[in-house]
């Protein structure tokens, strides 16, 4: 009996990923703006488990944009705590 082996998908090609990550990136501009080495590794990051799945294609861009809106609420997180410690004679 002959086995049928199951077919792989073709890869995620560098302009088709960075396509998507500029789609993505240009969804959140307030962190393409004021942080944009946390953006780049949060895609990096999205991209290398996307690569350890079998549906890299499939997976990338959904984990790609979940990071990104963790991220920006990480970061909205921050700037609220340095607002709300800042002494009020600078909140001006």
């Amino acid at each position: 009996m002959k086995t049928v082996s199951p077919v792989q998908p073709p890869p995620l090609l560098p302009l088709e990923t960075a396509r998507i990550k500029a789609t993505l990136a240009a969804r959140f501009p307030h962190l393409r703006g004021s942080h944009p080495d946390l953006l780049q590794l949060a895609l990096n990051e999205a991209e290398a488990l996307a690569w350890a799945t079998s549906l890299p294609r499939l997976v990338f861009p959904a984990l790609a944009e979940e990071k990104l809106e963790t991220l920006q609420g990480w970061v909205q997180r921050q700037e609220a705590l340095c607002e709300a410690t800042r002494p009020s004679s600078l909140a001006a």
